[in-house]
Order: C-alpha cells, then structure tokens, then sequence
C-alpha cells in the first residue's frame, strides 16, 4: 500500500529545512499528505523544582512563562517556514500542527495513524535516541531518520536492505516496499559464522513477487563495525536510503555493548527506514 499520509517532526530550525524539502518531494511521488508537527518540551517538566522536604514543589513562575514564551517564539517560526516550504513546493495537502509534551510519547501515539514517521536529526535534539525509540517502539510504524546538513541526499530510488533475517528486518522490508517497487534494491548480508533465520536468497524472490529485482551483495567491509561496513556499502553502491531492522536485540544489551541500530541513528550520512 502506498503511503498517503507521512508525519515529519519539524523544529523550524535550518538543519530540518533539507529533510522537510525531502518528505515533501516524498509526498509528491505517492500524493501523500504531510503533516508537520512541532513538539515543545512542557516547562512543568523541564524545570526542577524547588521543594522543601515534605512539602509541595513550587515552581518558579518566571522561569515558567520564560520557557513558555520561547515554545511559543519557536512554534512560530517553525509554523512560518513550514507553510512558506508548502508554498514553494506548491503543495496542496500538507498542514501544521503544534504541542507541548514528551517528543517520544507523542510520536508514539500520533505516528499510529501515519505511514510514514520522518524525524530530521539536529544537534539542537539532545533527546534524539529517546524520541526514535518511542516512534519505532510505540507507533508500530517505519521511521525514517535523515541526517543533518542543508543538502540531504535526493531520493533517486537505490536502495541497500541490510538484512539478518530477523523479524524486524522483515517489517522494515515490507513498509519499505512502496518505495523499492520498480527501483534499483541491493541486499546486503553478512552471514558468515552465523546462521540466520532467513538469508538474502530467501528474501530475493520475495521482492521479485512484488516487482522488485534485487541484487545479492557479495561484499561486505568486514574490517570494520558492522554499523560502519553497511554505510560503507551504501556509499560505495550510490544508495539513497539504507532499509533495516531496529534493535534486533534488547534496547539494554544495545546500550551496554553498543549496537548497529544506535550507531546508525548518530552517524548515518543518507535516510535510514527503520522498523521493529
């Protein structure tokens, strides 16, 4: 099925303008809506407050209306340039949207009911790990991560599935497969000293039954992190956008010993589709 409804996490600051201008040219290929959402942190939870012991905490009133004033200078700077992109791109489907609460319990709830989640990374997001955990986890839904910087790599169709086998490389395929179909798809896989459920030559016939013709990648950088090897590959095919499972093992083992997932969302320099 194709996507007609993709949300975006929009701040308004300049490292997001590249990947709105992407989900719109997106959204121009499915006719797809876009939906802008502008999430400000809640003042009453950002603020510590002062208590003494056994009593009520009191919170700073000026402190309060300070971060309130600034969520709102923030909203609309970001509503302003995100209605003047909408103008540019000459979009007739596409609306703005504000609130104030959790980043990731809001993508969470709102991503339910989109196709597609697009969360531009931005040094400003210090939550950034936080809030993709809650899209991917909580919406059930693919999130797509673009990278930084004013020029993010234009959607051209090339394709790398970097696949394990693994349930949740199988949903990131198949949310994947709207925008793969008649487009030039490489499989990835390292599956040396493993066994996987599934290997590439499984899933290859798969894709084709959707008309997709995919090639089996038979080289993988095993000099280094594997996280490390598949942006490599991606690089060196020309890819546009890395499909692939998220946190295959426990978020708690992948933050103790460090995992693909988490080097990826830090370190991508092209579009990742992730899916659990």
């Amino acid at each position: 099925m194709s996507p007609k409804t993709i949300l975006v996490l929009y701040s308004g600051h300049d490292q997001d303008q590249a990947a709105l201008d992407y989900v719109f040219n997106l959204a121009k290929m499915f006719d797809a809506r876009v939906e802008g959402w502008h999430i400000a942190p809640d003042p009453e939870n950002i603020i510590v407050p002062y208590a003494a012991y056994g009593v009520m905490p009191v919170y700073p009133e000026a402190s309060i209306r300070e971060m309130e004033t600034s969520n709102e200078e923030s909203r609309k700077i970001a509503e302003t340039k995100f209605l003047l992109t909408v103008k540019q791109m000459k979009a007739n489907n596409a609306s703005f949207h504000s609130t104030v609460g959790s980043t990731e319990e809001i993508l969470a709830v709102r991503g339910r009911i989109a196709d597609l989640i697009v969360m531009p990374r931005t040094d400003e997001n210090v939550n950034y790990t936080n809030a993709a955990q809650g899209a991917v986890f909580g919406s059930g839904r693919p999130v797509l991560l673009i990278p930084p910087g004013k020029h993010v790599k234009k959607f051209s169709g090339k394709f790398l599935i970097a696949w394990n086998g693994s349930r949740e490389a199988a949903r990131a395929v198949a949310f994947a497969l709207p925008y793969m179909r008649h487009n030039k798809v490489s499989i990835l896989t390292n599956q040396e000293g493993k066994k996987f459920p599934l290997s590439a030559s499984d899933l290859k016939p798969y894709l084709r039954h959707h008309d997709i013709h995919a090639e089996i990648l038979d080289h993988m950088d095993e000099g280094s992190p594997l996280g490390a090897a598949i942006l490599n590959t991606a690089r060196m095919i020309d890819a546009d956008m890395i499909v692939m499972g998220a946190w295959s093992h426990s978020r708690i083992r992948e933050y103790i010993i460090g995992g693909v997932t988490d080097y990826m969302i830090h370190n991508a320099d092209l579009p990742v589709l992730m899916a659990h």
